[in-house]
């Protein structure tokens, strides 16, 4: 009796190790341009939210260009997902707090306690687009590979 409910509980165990497939949904190759203000945008952060939590993650090249990965694979699951950008400023990003010297952090410190913080660098990208819910962007996924799956990314201020 015991050893029927092993195999029983092997052969279960079995079909869900093997219906997992690579681990996650079927993905299939998708790229795009990221664009600001009709100008490619590098250095954007893509991420693009499917339902079941599922998020497919890139990064615009200096032409603006980018591909994803899920969980570690390339491409994105098939079926509508929105879409989020973020950025870095450039100050933060060409220098910031990495360059900072010990004078310029204890004088942001001493400015920020007297209420005078200088004003942060403006962001390159408008704040709507950094949260899939309130960015308006979306993309449909289809079966087919990239060239059905090529998508512009048209972000204004």
């Amino acid at each position: 009796m015991k050893s029927r409910f092993f195999l029983m509980v092997l052969g279960v165990s079995a079909l869900l190790v093997t219906g997992c497939g690579e681990g996650g949904p079927a993905l299939v190759e998708i790229e795009g341009t990221v664009t600001n203000n009709g100008k490619p945008l590098s250095g954007a952060n893509v991420a693009i939210a499917f339902d079941g939590g599922v998020q497919s993650l890139g990064f615009s090249g200096a032409d603006g260009k980018f591909t994803v990965m899920t969980n570690g694979r390339p491409g994105a699951p098939i079926g509508q997902g929105k879409v989020s950008i973020s950025k870095p400023s450039s100050a933060s990003s060409s220098g910031g707090a990495a360059t900072m010297t010990a004078e310029d952090m204890a004088k942001m410190a001493r400015e920020q306690m007297a209420g005078g913080m200088a004003a942060l660098p403006k962001p390159e990208v408008a704040e709507k687009y950094s949260n899939p819910a309130t960015s308006g962007l979306v993309v449909d996924v289809v079966a087919g590979g990239k060239e059905k799956n090529s998508f512009t990314l048209a972000l204004t201020d």
